[in-house]
């Protein structure tokens, strides 16, 4: 077998590894790949190097623009959203997300 067939069954045995592995990861399906429609996965950022100087209506109102909808704030950042937040604070913060196209997906914290 020479160089360029082997590399193309590498090439086919990855693909289709790679094929199944998305056919039985839950919500995936192949009419969900293959038909137009509604997208269900969208671009997110992490606020560590981008955003980490940027408040919360600020973030919000740069990813909106950007076509960003997900989210994982870093903490200790200039969005101010952190663990310690009071209940109320954080319900406030839940709040802003929740009246835009944008979604927490995560807090990126550091472990100390």
């Amino acid at each position: 077998m020479d160089s360029f067939n082997q590399q193309n069954r590498r090439a086919f045995i990855r693909n289709m590894t790679l094929a199944s592995g998305l056919l039985i990861t839950p919500g995936i399906s192949l009419k969900n790949i293959f038909s137009p429609g509604k997208v269900r996965m969208h671009l997110g950022m992490v606020t560590y190097l981008w955003g980490k100087d940027w408040n919360i209506e600020t973030l919000i109102k740069n990813l909106s623009q950007s076509g960003i909808y997900g989210v994982e704030l870093r903490v200790e950042h200039a969005h101010g959203v952190s663990p310690s937040l009071s209940k109320a604070e954080r319900k406030e913060v839940r709040k802003k997300f929740e009246d835009s196209e944008v979604e927490i997906v995560g807090m990126g914290t550091n472990q100390q």
